[in-house]
């Protein structure tokens, strides 16, 4: 069986963002008015990570131009065009950008979550990504978006699709929130140890002058290049298919990475330029990106990274749970050492290696190596669930959209047998 289709036009409304007023900025504190932009959007879902706002007086001038929670969010600029996302409850009232649209139903029965799986589907992208193109910077006007076709069976049948993907998108978003607040409290263990410097035996440490502030007897501050085998940069990548991964800036996002958005290629690349368990990598390009860092906790086979992404791994004697949350605490600096013209910031690798950091004593890393690698193989246990669970959903939705299966015979999903498969 397959469902009619129908053009987006004929059941919602599509509703452009605006830009900020000219000559304004985002306001240096957080207020009651966040403002949601294309970067925020992808994956079904709007993240709010490196969140932005807007003061008060510019929100007056820009407050037709909001979101309401549900709402499904298209960005029609850029590379990124045909990103799709829905907004939460927490940013209902939200600016919207200009480089995005909102979805606005057009009648009582019009099921938002099945509109946004429908637009997740590899048709619905492909129709997007074409009607955009043919120009230096893509761009689906809203003409364009009135047109995309979806599949729209009865409201019951899309009531029920939603309903059994969106299940799996509750699993995934609690792993990751256990996942959340595992690594932030590794950070907060890390902070107290070696910010604050309240670590087991600190009482009976007296403190020295150094070039980053008072630091602990013992301690010695050092480049980074010190404490590191290796620091480079990726390769230039020649894209088909292979048994090689590459890691590409995509990948690393809120200081973990996503393989799912690796490619593959079959350029001959030097074995130190493989990853390795415990390397650390930074984006070392662009705006926006820029300085964002992810730990390798997983064993990696034939994966490498392209010339956008620098590696920084480890001396062996230094512990790689110590040497990976300190990196990933110093991410705005990173991002604060970029260098070049607007759109093409680059963070050298030599800058990097220059990073001044505080070395403890090595039986105080192996302390706290021992007290947070629980915690971080919890979290790798949450992500490979959620990896599993990511498959299956995506297996099931461009099914379940087109009708190929039929809605009444899948279950919701159980964690325990995701788990087993």
């Amino acid at each position: 069986m397959s469902f009619p289709t129908i053009q987006l036009s004929q059941v919602v409304d599509a509703k452009g963002g605006k830009r900020l007023p000219k000559g304004e900025d985002f306001s240096s504190i957080k207020t009651h008015h966040p403002y949601i932009r294309a970067r925020d959007i992808g994956g079904g879902e709007i993240t709010f990570n490196n969140p932005v706002y807007i003061t008060e007086e510019i929100y007056r001038k820009i407050s037709r131009y909001t979101v309401g929670a549900g709402d499904v969010c298209i960005t029609i600029v850029g590379a990124n065009v045909g990103d799709v996302g829905q907004v939460p409850a927490h940013l209902k009232g939200a600016n919207l950008t200009e480089n995005a649209v909102k979805l606005v139903g057009k009648s009582h029965d019009y099921v938002a979550d099945y509109v946004k799986f429908a637009l997740l589907t590899e048709d619905a992208q492909a129709q997007m990504k074409s009607s955009a193109a043919g120009a230096a910077q893509p761009k689906l006007g809203i003409y364009k978006i009135n047109s995309i076709e979806i599949p729209y069976p009865s409201r019951s049948e899309r009531l029920t699709i939603a309903s059994i993907l969106n299940a799996y998108d509750y699993l995934i978003e609690n792993n990751t929130r256990r996942i959340e607040i595992l690594e932030e409290m590794a950070q907060r263990l890390y902070e107290e140890w070696f910010v604050h410097f309240r670590f087991p035996g600190h009482e009976e440490v007296s403190f020295k002058k150094s070039e980053l502030g008072e630091i602990p007897e013992g301690w010695e501050v050092v480049q980074l290049s010190k404490v590191s085998e290796y620091i480079s940069r990726g390769i230039s990548p020649k894209y088909a298919e292979s048994d090689c991964k590459v890691i590409n800036q995509k990948c690393i996002r809120n200081n973990r990475l996503n393989m799912s958005l690796s490619r593959e290629q079959i350029k001959k690349v030097p074995d130190a330029k493989f990853v390795r368990f415990g390397d650390v990598l930074i984006n070392s390009t662009g705006v926006g990106t820029l300085g964002r860092v992810a730990q390798v906790y997983e064993l990696l086979e034939n994966t490498t990274v392209d010339s956008h992404v620098t590696i920084a791994r480890p001396l062996p004697e230094i512990d790689y749970d110590f040497f990976g949350i300190g990196l990933q605490l110093l991410q705005p600096y990173f991002e604060s050492l970029g260098v070049g013209a607007t759109g093409q910031t680059e963070l050298s690798r030599v800058r990097v290696g220059e990073t001044a950091v505080a070395l403890p004593p090595a039986e105080l890393q192996k302390a706290f190596g021992e007290l947070v690698r629980p915690m971080r193989h919890a979290c790798m246990k949450y992500g490979v669930k959620n990896t599993n669970l990511r498959a299956q959903r995506d297996l099931l939705l461009p099914k379940l959209v087109s009708g190929e299966i039929d809605v009444s015979g899948i279950p919701m999903p159980d964690e325990k047998e995701v788990d087993a498969a």
